[in-house]
């Protein structure tokens, strides 16, 4: 039986972060995955576009990929917050907090593959894709994880589930799992404008769902529309010119006449969220800790966090002559993350519910909303802190 320190399950994006900032420490680690790196990010298959908030791109760049991405990246220096027939706006601007962007729009195979590539090669990791997990069982008299992987077996101390939503860790170590089920979709595509750059990302809110426009370099714009599942089928299923239409008439034009469109892709929505986030010798990461609707674009940004800040513990907890799997070590991660996922999800989960009420007393509470984020200066600098990372 092999033996390792620790075991990554989930090789996505948070997971290839964690094992990255893990990378060094003196451990020796297995990353499994269920899916080839090509089939992962490959941009025929997945045609998502990332909102890189402010903090995760300094986080990449101590992670050496930002250097890799950087020239397929586009800024978001100011976002513009409105809703369809409505009176008003808010706009959120970089230069009044003196910085280069609030974000970057990457896309999710790009940014996969800066990631996931010549992980294997850094010091300690042993990377297993694709290779499904046969059985994973926890002994307590040795705090240890035994798993069976491709008909080898495995030994780890320490496991950190980044395997997504449907974590295998929630089964194995009976976490209850707080669902949301908005019966929502997502769809993304991109669309050609006439206007040839530009800096500003859009948020529109309309009585059908959420359009999302974000910069995705000359005459291009990324398109994120998040509904009910039969609104989001119907705009997936009509003409390309009928789709145009419709987002025009959602967006008027701000950026422009709205030319051609990709092919769209549809992702189902979910919101959920993990009673706790480490166990016996177990701690999750990103989704498999919180998975969060994408309106405010908050999920990889969150789970990257979690990535970074859960190696810092190990770092100290290593320093300090601690075994990694100490619950006293386990515990102060999920102490030191408690606030930002809870001030994550609520923010995330109030724009939802705020902006799907239609009654006439919630559409007069998001006018004054939009109207103060504006004109309020301090609830302007906190909604700004909320989007950049700063965890405060």
């Amino acid at each position: 039986m092999q033996q390792f320190d620790l075991a990554i399950i989930g090789g996505g994006l948070v997971g290839a972060s964690f094992a990255r900032a893990v990378s060094g420490l003196g451990l020796s680690i297995v990353l499994i995955d269920r899916a080839s790196s090509e089939s992962l990010y490959n941009q025929a298959l997945d045609n998502r576009g990332l909102a890189v908030s402010y903090t995760t791109k300094h986080i990449l760049d101590e992670l050496s990929c930002w250097e890799k991405i950087s020239k397929k990246t586009y800024p978001i220096e100011t976002i513009h917050v409105s809703e369809h027939k409505h009176f008003g706006f808010a706009t959120l601007e970089s230069k009044k907090y003196n910085i280069d962007a609030l974000g970057y729009v990457v896309s999710a195979s790009d940014l996969g593959a800066a990631l996931l590539t010549d992980l294997e090669l850094l010091e300690g990791i042993t990377v297993l894709r694709p290779a499904i997990i046969e059985a994973i069982v926890f002994d307590p008299t040795e705090r240890t994880w035994c798993l069976s992987v491709a008909q080898q077996k495995f030994a780890a101390r320490l496991i950190v589930a980044a395997d997504g939503s449907n974590s295998i860790l929630h089964q194995v170590q009976n976490i209850p799992i707080q669902n949301i089920n908005m019966q929502q979709s997502a769809l993304v595509t991109n669309l050609e404008t006439t206007t040839p750059i530009f800096t500003t990302a859009y948020e529109r809110f309309t009585r059908h769902g959420v359009l999302a426009l974000l910069p995705f370099g000359l005459h291009r714009a990324k398109c994120v529309f998040t509904g009910s599942n039969s609104c989001v089928t119907t705009l997936a299923n009509c003409s390309d010119p009928e789709f145009l239409s419709r987002v025009q008439e959602f967006i008027g034009y701000r950026i422009g006449k709205f030319k051609t469109v990709a092919e769209r892709k549809m992702f189902p929505v979910r919101h959920s969220y993990a009673e706790s986030i480490y166990g016996d010798s177990m701690v999750l990461l990103g989704n498999a800790a919180n998975t969060l609707h994408p309106v405010a674009a908050q999920g990889f940004n969150l789970g990257v966090r979690d990535a970074v800040i859960f190696a810092k513990v190990l770092r100290h907890a290593i320093l300090d002559g601690k075994a990694i799997n100490e619950p006293e070590v386990l515990a102060q991660y999920a102490i030191l993350r408690s606030s930002d996922h809870a001030k994550t999800r609520e923010f995330t989960t109030r724009l939802v519910d705020i902006f799907a009420d239609q009654r006439l007393y919630m559409r007069l509470y998001r006018q004054a909303g939009i109207l103060a984020t504006q004109f309020v200066p301090a609830l302007n600098k906190m909604i700004v802190n909320q989007g950049l990372g700063v965890c405060k």
